[in-house]
């Protein structure tokens, strides 16, 4: 099965009926990176990051699962008996999803959601996915969408990594390059590559602690606590402000 754009869900699709694929990201700058292993997306609750297992004791009530990928916190949060609903943009990755016994999945743009899909108690940004707020301004825009579309008792959690700690010159150069058009530090213009399928260029933002704590400011959210993984990446637990 073939959908041209669809490198991502191609990548899935592949690593789901045979057990293999890579996923190469390339940024406008030219460089190239060969992502980790892409079992991480399809791998048991066990051997998930240890600040998203901890992170799972904050979830409650109606659960949204955005940029679900593989579908691995749909299916955990299932067995808990939780009701959880999978989005993400890819056809073929929410094809994935189903396959794997995910029970209420869509394709769909986070940035898409409305009151047809229902109130939510919490959301989930996990693998990375706080990558979705993108930009500074959309960011503004899609935490008060999530505050619409959460129950009074509304938490994100949301997985990122400091891209301040980065020695790498050739990440130090093109970040600084964000600061001086005005861009937030983390934030990057990607599309993700795999065998002959490339995707469009999307948005992809990385925040520091402090720089998320900023970006929530005034947004009708606030951190209850941060869960170290390491030094660098880290896993969130935001709250609705009363």
């Amino acid at each position: 099965m073939v959908i041209r754009g669809d490198a991502y869900g191609m990548l899935l699709y592949d690593y789901h009926r045979k057990g293999r694929g890579d996923e190469i990201v390339e940024r406008d700058d030219g460089f190239v990176l060969r992502t980790a292993g892409v079992g991480e997306l399809f791998a048991e609750y066990r051997h998930w990051p240890g600040a998203e297992r901890q992170a799972m004791r904050y979830v409650r009530g109606r659960v949204l699962d955005a940029g679900c990928g593989a579908g691995r916190a749909c299916l955990h949060l299932q067995q808990k008996d939780f009701d959880v609903v999978g989005i993400d943009l890819s056809p073929l990755a929410v094809k994935v999803c189903k396959e794997r016994g995910v029970k209420n999945c869509h394709v769909m743009d986070l940035r898409s959601l409305g009151a047809s899909m229902g109130t939510f108690d919490t959301v989930l940004l996990l693998g990375g996915n706080v990558s979705l707020l993108a930009t500074r301004t959309r960011a503004s825009a899609m935490l008060r969408q999530l505050h619409r579309a959460t129950s009074d008792r509304g938490r994100i959690i949301a997985s990122s990594q400091d891209p301040h700690l980065t020695k790498d010159a050739t990440h130090l150069r093109y970040h600084g390059r964000n600061l001086d058009a005005g861009q937030l530090f983390g934030h990057m213009r990607i599309r993700d590559r795999y065998r002959d399928h490339a995707s469009p260029w999307y948005d992809f933002l990385m925040l520091s602690k402090d720089e998320m704590e900023e970006l929530l400011d005034g947004s009708g959210w606030r951190v209850l606590r941060f869960i170290d993984e390491d030094k660098a990446a880290y896993t969130a637990v935001i709250e609705k402000v009363s």
